[in-house]
């Protein structure tokens, strides 16, 4: 037998794969396409990819609430849903003018920007 030691490489991960779509759609394929909507369409595609690979990292704190929409567990706990806080809010049982109210948007927003678009965030 042979002295060399046997190393087994684990396959790239969902988010390892997507950035490598990403990255190869970017790099490789765009440059090489000559019409403008196709090259949009190329660059949304990698543009989505990054998007799917920062949420299945879980970068953002966010959970499904019943209705299946990502929320901060902060509008779990004081609405139930994004349905229900958007109800009170349409009916006036909660006001944007409410502090509480809106430093809580603003956190929901800027978890939903850490995945949807990173450099969007402040600072």
């Amino acid at each position: 037998m042979s002295d060399m030691k046997t190393s087994i490489l684990e396959p790239p991960t969902a988010s390892e794969l997507l950035e490598l779509v990403a990255t190869f759609l970017s790099e490789e394929i765009r440059p090489l396409i000559q019409n403008e909507k196709q090259s949009f369409r190329v660059r949304v595609a990698a543009n989505l990819l990054q998007i799917a690979k920062r949420e299945l990292s879980g970068v953002a704190a966010l959970e499904l609430d019943p209705d299946g929409y990502r929320v901060t567990r902060e509008i779990l706990d004081s609405a139930g849903s994004l349905r229900n806080l958007t109800e009170e809010l349409l009916n006036g049982r909660r006001t944007v003018e409410d502090r509480t109210v809106l430093e809580m948007l603003q956190r929901y927003v800027n978890e939903k920007l850490r995945v949807a678009a990173p450099n969007a965030l402040p600072g």
